[in-house]
């Protein structure tokens, strides 16, 4: 999926990134496995997240459309199905943080020394932000398609449509959330990372 991503948007980056563009499209091509790393929590809090909450919504219409009234059991056992949803979300959002922050941090010395090879900070922290543009692009689309294998059947069991009524403004929802957490993530760790001095850095990582 990264080597895809990298054919995909490797020369759009190029073309209107400068250099940070340029670095951005090389470090996707050639560091394909470690960026895998970084895509797959996108995808599984993306899947995740848009699954679980759709098929949920999609019973709650279900269950409307039939004109059931929930029972106080039910509203219940709905109560819980929510919350273990938010507690699977709110891990897999976790995951995407600890495992950014973590692939980030380990590419201070590579950063160092692009500083000493004569770019700067804010060219630094472009190409980071870049490449994050692409990662996050490739897991959310990912994400997404790997979302319909659950949520079609279960469209076509509960209201004998593959396409449900609900789920647009939720996968927006998750996909603002995706967004928010692997760029905050990511340049978060970019930025603390280019505080310290490039030699020292570089130096320090060496040792």
């Amino acid at each position: 999926l990264v080597r895809g991503g990298a054919r995909l948007f490797g020369g759009l980056l190029e073309r209107v990134g400068g250099a940070s563009g340029y670095l951005a499209a090389h470090n996707l091509r050639r560091r394909a496995p470690q960026m895998a790393r970084a895509v797959m929590p996108v995808i599984v809090f993306t899947a995740i997240a848009t699954g679980a909450i759709v098929m949920q919504a999609i019973e709650n219409q279900a269950t409307e459309a039939a004109g059931l009234a929930e029972t106080a059991s039910e509203k219940t056992i709905e109560t819980l199905n929510f919350v273990v949803v938010g507690m699977i979300a709110v891990f897999a959002a976790i995951m995407v943080i600890n495992t950014l922050v973590t692939a980030t941090t380990g590419r201070r010395r590579e950063l160092a020394q692009q500083r000493l090879a004569g770019a700067t900070p804010a060219g630094a922290l472009a190409t980071v932000g870049l490449e994050s543009v692409v990662v996050l692009v490739v897991g959310v689309a990912a994400g997404s398609l790997a979302s319909l294998a659950t949520i079609v059947p279960y469209s076509i069991a509960r209201t004998d449509s593959p396409v449900p009524d609900t789920g647009l403004g939720i996968w927006l929802v998750v996909v603002g959330t995706a967004v928010a957490l692997t760029l905050g993530s990511t340049l978060g760790a970019a930025r603390r990372a280019l505080r310290t001095p490039a030699v020292e850095a570089a130096g320090a990582t060496a040792a």
